[in-house]
């Protein structure tokens, strides 16, 4: 794994241990709130990215970060994803119900996007401390109790009809949950946890 790929998984561990896993099953009243009906956002998201943003920006020079929190408050920030600096994508809490509700089945999800793709991805599970990296042109890794694998190698994908995903579309626009169901005929359904990083990973 390249420098970068250690020093952004560096920096998820901090956060979490920093402002994630001192709010787990701790959290009052006055520390959650809702966006908008059902998708809730807690102090533990915000602080987690605003203690990334700054930090994440001194690793690649010129960039900037597109974090979820950020967004929900000004929506012209996804204006970014067509800009052709670099940039990262943050969900510092993904699965925050879960997170409320003191379920374990929570994460933090960052990426990097140059020239409108995607290069770098982590997925970081703090409850488990397991770590998933994929990096454009290495492939992409699982560390879990201290070991570290390969997640998937090049191998062709499976038929449609041996492969199973979950399918979150709650809070998508009504004609994009039209087009995912099309898309999605075929594929074995895989119960949601509601947390996309432990999804992506399990």
């Amino acid at each position: 794994m390249s420098n970068l790929t250690d020093n952004v998984a560096a920096l998820m561990r901090e956060v979490a241990a920093r402002e994630i896993m001192p709010r787990f099953r701790a959290l009052a009243e006055s520390d959650i709130e809702e966006k908008s009906k059902g998708d809730l956002v807690t102090i533990a998201d915000r602080a987690s990215e605003l203690w990334l943003t700054p930090r994440l920006e001194a690793l690649v020079a010129g960039s900037h970060v597109l974090g979820e929190e950020a967004a929900a408050a000004d929506p012209a920030l996804l204006d970014r994803l067509a800009d052709d600096k670099a940039l990262w994508t943050v969900d510092p809490v993904d699965g925050t119900g879960n997170f409320v509700a003191g379920r374990e089945t929570f994460g933090v999800m960052v990426s990097l996007v140059e020239k409108g793709e995607t290069t770098h991805a982590w997925i970081y599970l703090p409850v488990a401390d397991e770590l998933a990296t994929a990096e454009r042109g290495a492939g992409a890794f699982w560390k879990s109790g201290g070991e570290t694998g390969r997640l998937m190698s090049g191998r062709a994908a499976p038929a449609t009809a041996d492969q199973s995903a979950s399918f979150y579309v709650r809070f998508m626009p009504d004609e994009w949950r039209a087009g995912i169901e099309k898309h999605a005929e075929g594929i074995g359904r895989k119960e949601s946890t509601l947390c996309s990083a432990v999804d992506y990973t399990s």
